[in-house]
């Protein structure tokens, strides 16, 4: 809801939705080289968790789990861990 009783639909960014295929606000992208995978880098989905009481009232969400599955991520995480999972990666 944006003003009063408006209600406007989630439209997720163009170019983050032809990267991921992932539809869902709060969520991030994050590519890192990696020497280990096949494709030379690491792509790790933070999104927000399962929540069946706000799934009742908003859509289902992929969470950590689907991101894997559904969404072909090599990690996914909570959003809520961003700046945690973020600093290790950038030390590493």
């Amino acid at each position: 809801m944006r003003s009063k009783n408006i209600k406007y639909h989630f439209r997720q960014d163009n170019d983050f939705l032809y990267l991921t295929g992932f539809d869902e606000p709060d969520a991030l992208a994050l590519l890192c080289s990696d020497k280990n995978q096949d494709s030379g880098f690491k792509y790790s989905l933070f999104c927000r968790p399962k929540d069946k009481t706000q799934e009742v009232s908003f859509g289902e969400r992929a969470g950590v789990d689907g991101s894997i599955t559904d969404f072909n991520a090599d990690e996914a995480h909570d959003i809520a861990e961003l700046e945690t999972v973020l600093l290790s990666q950038l030390t590493t």
